[in-house]
């Protein structure tokens, strides 16, 4: 796990240099059986959260797939044990996945 936590901490620090807001990171080890990590963060536009993106995938190994990268409302990042969501603030509000992390 102390790989996934390195690279966590990595996404973090790019998504802090592409100005992202609301940055979280959610721990779910033993929760789920697909992933060990949720980091999520809001992008001031639909441009800025394609930054954040090619940023990621610039940097990031062990990426699986994207998902949402055409529409850029809510981008989804499969990078093995940790998943990344990068969003708009309405995109994030709308689907409340803080309240689900939140609560496990």
């Amino acid at each position: 796990m102390l790989e996934a936590k390195y690279r966590v901490e990595k996404i973090v620090s790019i998504m802090e240099d592409k100005k992202a807001s609301d940055i979280k990171v959610y721990n779910v080890e033993g929760k789920t059986a697909f992933y060990d990590y949720m980091v999520m963060c809001t992008g001031s536009s639909t441009r800025n959260v394609l930054a954040i993106l090619d940023a990621v995938k610039e940097n990031i190994d062990m990426l699986k797939s994207v998902e949402g990268q055409k529409e850029a409302e809510w981008v989804l990042i499969d990078a093995a044990d940790i998943l990344v969501s990068i969003f708009t603030k309405d995109a994030r509000e709308y689907y409340d996945l803080d309240g689900l992390y939140e609560e496990l």
